[in-house]
């Protein structure tokens, strides 16, 4: 009998992940993206500060109205992004090649990509490209 239930049981579990309502891969609920959460997008999800920048070879350490930038990525795929005192969210997704984020920030369909030079569990660093075509390296450290 013991047997019989423990069949019956693993059937039921089997059918359930075949018909789709148990999903193995943590993806983005029906009727959003189908993406699909990897270990490096898991690593961007987390409090991160600023750090320090790099422009045209030069680091520079954070200006006093830097000192409270961070980013704040979250596995429901938002972000809040936190710069020189003004509090901005929206949405964050990666290529299949996990080399650039793009950001989508609420109320607007500017897209905002990053190219991801570095990622971690401490630190992150990548790059943002202004349309003036000035590039900078930001570096942010994770907040524990």
């Amino acid at each position: 009998m013991m047997l019989l239930s423990r069949i019956s049981l693993l059937c039921l579990l089997i059918s359930t992940m075949l018909t789709g309502k148990i999903s193995a891969q943590n993806t983005i609920p029906a009727g959003k993206n189908t993406f699909v959460m990897t270990f490096k997008d898991s690593l961007l999800c987390r409090e991160w500060k600023f750090a320090s920048s790099e422009r045209f070879g030069v680091k520079h350490e954070p200006e006093e109205k830097e000192k409270n930038n961070k980013l704040i990525f979250t596995a429901d795929m938002r972000v809040r992004i936190f710069i020189d005192g003004i509090n901005k969210s929206g949405s964050w997704s990666t290529d299949k090649y996990k080399t650039y984020i793009t950001i989508v920030l609420d109320g607007s369909k500017e897209k905002i990509m990053y190219k991801i030079i570095s990622l971690n569990e401490r630190d992150f660093q990548y790059e943002y490209q202004e349309p003036s075509l000035i590039r900078t390296i930001y570096n942010y450290t994770a907040v524990n």
